[in-house]
């Protein structure tokens, strides 16, 4: 991401914006000269208190923003949710009214926990809600490892054998805005049977695919099983690669990896 970006550029992670301290230490921070890429997780971190969030988009609309920093999301969720949440204000993203003008509009946003990556561009949609197309590369890529190679049959045959189905639709084609997403999720009521199944299902389905739990929602919460493709899928690259013969940084004729100017939020 950072050669896609086609520019000098510091990298910063979110710590929570929880405490009423964060927000007063953001107000106090002067005009910044150096970008930055700012990575952010939602649920817990950037959202979960109205005030903190508020404090940050300020200080990302008056010291980021101008200094052409990049603002990055990066959710567990899928992209259908994050669409509804922010500006629908659908349950769940903690405020239960729509977030668009509190939360700043990303420049990227990454869903269903890296599977899927997304770039702000110009314009808005029907709705006039802000318009993001798909990094085609890295989608290219997923679905080699998920789709073509057969890895998505294999998973939900050998987790489906042990989903108690305790929330519906939780793998619905309507998460993702073309067709599912490159992840697929079971449900157990008991947490040590879900850790025990997760082990399982990781050594048989190898190191193509990471199987990880999670909690999960409602009462009473049950645990997830989630398996996603491994976000390097490509696990045996040419050891001996030929030299690029395009020395371009930025060779790849996509408009999404070329660089991009700063937008006001």
């Amino acid at each position: 991401m950072l050669r896609a970006l086609g520019r000098p550029i510091a990298l910063c992670a979110a710590a929570s914006l929880a405490s009423h301290a964060h927000a007063r230490s953001l107000e106090q921070q002067p005009a910044r000269r150096r970008p930055i890429l700012f990575f952010g997780d939602l649920d817990g971190t950037l959202l979960g208190k109205d005030a903190a969030l508020l404090a940050f988009r300020d200080y990302w609309r008056r010291v980021e923003a101008p200094a052409g920093s990049v603002l990055c999301y990066n959710t567990g969720r899928c992209i259908a949710q994050y669409l509804q949440g922010v500006e629908h204000g659908e349950p769940g993203m903690h405020t239960g009214r729509p977030l668009r003008g509190e939360l700043p509009t990303p420049d990227v946003l990454i869903t269903g926990d890296g599977t899927e990556v997304r770039w702000r561009v110009d314009g808005t949609d029907a709705a006039g809600a802000p318009r993001y197309e798909l990094d085609r590369e890295w989608d290219g890529r997923i679905r080699k490892s998920w789709w073509q190679s057969g890895l998505r049959d294999q998973v939900r045959r050998r987790m489906d054998a042990h989903d108690e189905r305790l929330i519906a639709d939780i793998n619905a084609p309507t998460n993702n805005l073309h067709g599912g997403e490159a992840r697929h999720a079971i449900t157990l009521s008991d947490a040590a049977r879900a850790e025990h199944v997760c082990t399982q299902l990781q050594a048989e389905l190898g190191e193509g695919c990471h199987v990880y739990t999670l909690g999960g929602w409602g009462s009473p919460a049950p645990t997830l099983v989630v398996a996603i493709p491994n976000h390097n899928p490509n696990p045996n690259p040419d050891p001996n690669p030929d030299p690029d013969p395009n020395p371009n940084p930025n060779p790849n004729p996509n408009p999404l990896h070329r660089s991009r100017s700063p937008r006001s939020r």
